[in-house]
């Protein structure tokens, strides 16, 4: 009898020891699965990110055409006025001959 309490004891404090084994085991399984989540909410949120300034970069490189072709026709207007400032200039002179 005095044998199977020694047995008994012994594997109570076996199951005690695995019980706790299993809780401190099954806690890291829930942080682990929290971080996880955390984690692919986190890449999922640089995806999204990624995609707007792709985006982004598309309108910026749209803007930038759309400034350098305006240069362009504010340079050919210059020169237009110019060259208007230049026939007036001649036909005032013609007239004041």
């Amino acid at each position: 009898m005095g044998e199977l309490r020694q047995t008994a004891k012994k594997y109570q404090k076996y199951l005690r020891e695995f019980k706790t084994e299993l809780d401190l085991t099954t806690k890291d399984f829930e942080q682990f699965t929290k971080i996880k989540v955390s984690i692919n909410q986190f890449e999922q949120k640089c995806t999204e990110t990624q995609q707007q300034i792709s985006a982004n970069n598309g309108v910026i490189q749209r803007f930038q055409t759309e400034i350098s072709q305006l240069r362009q026709r504010d340079m050919e207007i210059r020169q237009y006025e110019r060259e208007v400032g230049q026939l007036k200039f001649e036909c005032e002179q013609i007239e004041a001959q």
